[in-house]
């Protein structure tokens, strides 16, 4: 291969000015590599099986022109839309990929199993995967018999799970959807994983059809393990101070900023004090709910913290009862907050479940409705009382209706409810239905704006479970509410500032500046 045309074809390969992907480049020298020279191509006149065959010679310069100039064809089509398309990944535009799928993409911590399983027709491929302490995120293509790409089919449950390299199980992988490229399996870790590598373990064994009562059976089964030490290399740990008390008796603690590749990680505690304590007896105060959001220095917001206003930037949430009465750890794992820049962490509220007891006693038949049940700032009124079927199931059971409508400045719980019927029977009480979440900073941002009725499935109601009749008297009890505190006034500002260590790694040094905390 030292002819000064392959020479040529080279380097004109080389200088295209179209970007060559490494398969084609490896294909063309492949391809070159494996054509005799001219001296070695004899036509041996030998006869063939047909008598008309004709023996043909080409020169080896014309078979490279054309492998050469099909090859980079072949480049071209491969940068046509209508390829890129075939192209699934979770970092193709369309697919939006967030900015801590692209920093994992950036540091090289995308992952290529490149898993093929077939059985029954149906083929399941991963030729993606991204993990880190904060998610795994896996990129799942199921084919059917037809080699098309299906996205319509059920996994069986708990199919896909993750242990850490001690064999445990941290997390469930689900299709969070987004796209019909793939099956965007998803899962969030609860706490930052301290394990050097985690084992993705899929069990499935039955794909169901959308739409339909027909499953496939089958086992496609795999496992594939991601190696975590690069990115807990990238792991920085912030402690930051910033200490508020609420007019009612919330203290809250900022604790630390936890960065990874994939998400930032918040954590407070707060402390209630004893007097607000005595609202909430025995474990009711474990029933709490924090409102904030953090905005940038224009005031726009980056993430909000609030049931009434939700915001995908908030990949986890949770907290946990301390070892003191009172005391509550919280946590939030965030896709991204500015470095180099300020941001504002803005309280903007609170709840905690306590006591109620407002009641309402009246006769359901002859009752003038609706009836007025106001109660620590929600305005209600109740609809007529009915008996209908549980669920609206004409195999069920029947129980008691009423259908609520009005202003809600508190939170709502599950059971918040007692009925008493004229002989003293107690009856538990449960909310069902549909309702409005509003952004109100006044409240926690609650409105039932209709009455629900039986041709209409909108609407909530209260049912009360076992009373199959209409009482000659009913007492309604409000036992609890989970009650809203919006009354804070606090604003803190935080400052992280990034310092490279490593360009070549990309190891970054974080420190953290609070420059000031107002209660304005």
């Amino acid at each position: 291969m030292n002819d000064p045309l392959d020479r040529q074809l080279r380097e004109k390969a080389k200088q295209s000015a179209l970007e060559m992907p490494e398969v084609i480049r490896q294909r063309i020298d492949q391809t070159l590599a494996g054509l005799p020279d001219n001296a070695d191509i004899k036509d041996s006149n030998q006869s063939a099986k047909y008598s008309n065959t004709n023996t043909y010679i080409f020169p080896k310069w014309a078979i490279s022109v054309v492998v050469v100039a099909g090859l980079i064809a072949g480049i071209t089509w491969y940068k046509m839309p209508v390829f890129a398309d075939i192209v699934r990944s979770l970092f193709s535009q369309k697919n939006a990929p967030d900015s801590g799928l692209l920093h994992a993409q950036e540091l090289g911590l995308v992952q290529h199993p490149n898993i093929e399983m077939k059985n029954n027709g149906y083929t399941i491929k991963v030729d993606e995967a991204v993990a880190d302490p904060t998610r795994a995120i896996m990129a799942l293509e199921i084919y059917g018999p037809d080699g098309r790409m299906n996205s319509n089919l059920f996994l069986n449950y708990e199919a896909i799970v993750i242990k850490d390299d001690k064999g445990k199980t941290v997390g469930t992988m689900y299709d969070i959807g987004g796209t019909t490229d793939f099956y965007y399996m998803w899962a969030v870790f609860d706490e930052p994983l301290q394990t050097k590598n985690i084992t993705i373990e899929a069990n499935i064994t039955s794909l169901k059809e959308a739409y339909t009562h027909n499953i496939i059976q089958g086992n496609w089964k795999f496992q594939f393990t991601i190696d975590l030490d690069k990115a807990n290399k990238q792991t920085r740990i912030i402690p930051i101070i910033g200490n508020y008390t609420s007019p009612d008796g919330m203290s809250i603690s900022l604790k630390r900023i936890t960065r990874m590749v994939q998400g930032v990680r918040l954590e407070l505690d707060t402390q209630l004090s004893k007097k607000a304590l005595e609202r909430s007896p025995g474990e009711l105060w474990k029933e709490q709910e924090i409102r904030f959001h953090i905005e940038d220095r224009s005031g726009n917001h980056i993430v909000n913290v609030s049931s009434a206003d939700p915001n995908p930037n908030v990949l986890t949430s949770q907290h946990i009862a301390g070892e003191k009465t009172g005391e509550m750890h919280w946590s939030y794992t965030f896709s991204d907050l500015p470095v180099d820049q300020p941001y504002y962490l803005v309280l903007d509220g609170y709840l905690v479940k306590e006591r109620d007891g407002h009641a309402l006693t009246f006769d359901p038949a002859h009752v003038n409705y609706p009836l007025s049940f106001d109660s620590m700032g929600d305005q209600l009124k109740l609809g007529k009382y009915e008996v209908n079927h549980e669920g609206d199931d004409l195999s069920k059971s029947l129980e008691g209706s009423l259908p609520v409508i009005g202003k809600v400045k508190n939170g709502m719980d599950s059971y918040e409810y007692t009925a008493i019927d004229e002989y003293g029977n107690t009856y538990k009480v449960d909310g069902k239905g549909s309702y409005k979440s509003t952004s109100d900073k006044n409240s926690a941002g609650i409105e039932l704006d209709q009455f629900k009725s039986k041709d209409d499935d909108m609407g909530y109601e209260l049912r009360i479970f076992g009373l199959d009749r209409v009482p000659e008297k009913l007492t309604l009890i409000r036992t609890t509410t989970k009650r809203w505190y919006g009354n804070t006034n606090w604003k803190i500002k935080i400052q992280e500032t990034k310092n490279t260590i490593n360009k070549k790694e990309k190891q970054e040094k974080y420190k953290l500046k609070i420059d000031r905390q107002t209660t304005e």
